[in-house]
């Protein structure tokens, strides 16, 4: 039936353009650039628990009830002092997986 197929609005029929072939990826390189990318997923995932954990604890300390118990204030702070050097350590690998990532993605 006429009117079924598409045109370029001059009455003619649309034309296929070719497909340029895109440039293929070296395997290992693309290996590479995919185990970056997972490593700077996962470092995202525990800095974000670490935070959230960190948030928590920091509230906690923040409590009287909480400073005026010195063992369980010393034992939220050690924690929170641990933890802070953890933090440190995963946003520095996070800073140099991002870094690889990028770079194998250019």
């Amino acid at each position: 039936a006429r009117g079924d197929t598409p045109t370029d609005g001059a009455g003619g029929r649309k034309r296929r353009r070719a497909k340029k072939a895109a440039p293929r990826e070296d395997p290992e390189l693309r290996k590479k650039r995919r185990a970056a990318e997972r490593q700077v997923a996962e470092l995202e995932t525990r800095i974000a628990e670490l935070e959230d954990k960190q948030a928590a604890r920091s509230a906690e300390l923040s409590k009287a009830e909480v400073f005026a118990d010195r063992a369980r204030y010393d034992g939220l702070l050690g924690e929170y002092t641990e933890d802070a050097s953890k933090l440190e350590e995963l946003i520095a690998r996070w800073e140099h997986a991002q870094a690889s990532a990028a770079e194998l993605a250019e």
